[in-house]
């Protein structure tokens, strides 16, 4: 039988398309996410859903992170919107709205003005600002009132009640009622010759004791007096003035 043999060239063509076939079966090709994926020719085995298992892990880190992030931001978001923005009337920055149980829970209630505490229950200083703020005088007056006011509930709380005390107490309430008298006497809120400051004067003591404990204490307070009775008598404007200032050097936060 005649033998044939292939000429070299033929030879190596052959063998290189042989090399060329295996090296496509091992071929690996990277992806956008740097994930590993077994190229078209390798479909079957182990292999093959390994990887699919680990790209599906990743694919669910990246979502996890994402929820993450949604959170954080919509966190902030409220936390923004939580922010009290500052309002003002003819010149005064009205303090943030207290919350009302947590400003109703203690005796003295919540001081927190933008600026710092000032001595005027929250509440209460809105309530005046909102209803005098165009006349400084009554504002003033107000503002004393409720700091002497306030510095009675601290004493009938720490029951620090002295001689010197009582009559500090008898100062106070003269005046405390007099310059608020006299400001709204002489203010625009009022009518001459009515009880219109006695009745603005009586609506506010009602939502000074808004709560059962300051109710009681201010009855607990004037029982603590011995039946003593304040003196009501003309106050002047210098006393007056000097009574205001006075108030704002209390000690009462």
């Amino acid at each position: 039988m005649k033998k044939f043999a292939l000429p070299m060239g033929v030879l190596a063509i052959l063998i290189a398309g042989v090399l060329l076939l295996m090296n496509q079966k091992e071929e690996v090709v990277p992806t956008a996410d740097n994930e590993k994926v077994v190229s078209d020719v390798q479909t079957e085995g182990d292999n093959v859903s390994e990887v699919s298992k680990e790209t599906e892990k990743t694919n669910e880190k990246k979502i996890d992170s994402n929820e993450t992030n949604k959170i954080i931001v919509e966190t902030v978001s409220n936390d923004a919107k939580t922010e009290e923005p500052k309002i003002e009337l003819n010149g005064y920055t009205l303090p943030p709205v207290p919350d009302k149980k947590l400003n109703d829970s203690t005796l003295l209630g919540i001081d927190n003005n933008f600026d710092g505490p000032n001595g005027i229950r929250d509440d209460l200083e809105i309530e005046i600002l909102q209803s005098y703020s165009s006349d400084p005088k009554v504002v003033e007056g107000f503002f004393a009132y409720v700091r002497s006011d306030a510095l009675d509930f601290k004493i009938m709380q720490e029951d620090i009640f002295t001689d010197e005390i009582y009559e500090d107490i008898s100062r106070r309430s003269t005046l405390a009622t007099g310059c608020r008298g006299k400001v709204l006497d002489e203010s625009n809120f009022t009518e001459p010759n009515t009880l219109d400051s006695y009745n603005i004067a009586l609506d506010f003591e009602n939502k000074t004791n808004n709560t059962f404990i300051r109710e009681n204490n201010t009855k607990q307070f004037f029982s603590r007096l011995n039946g003593q009775v304040f003196l009501a008598r003309p106050v002047s404007d210098e006393e007056c003035e000097a009574f205001f200032e006075e108030t704002k050097n209390y000690d009462l936060y």
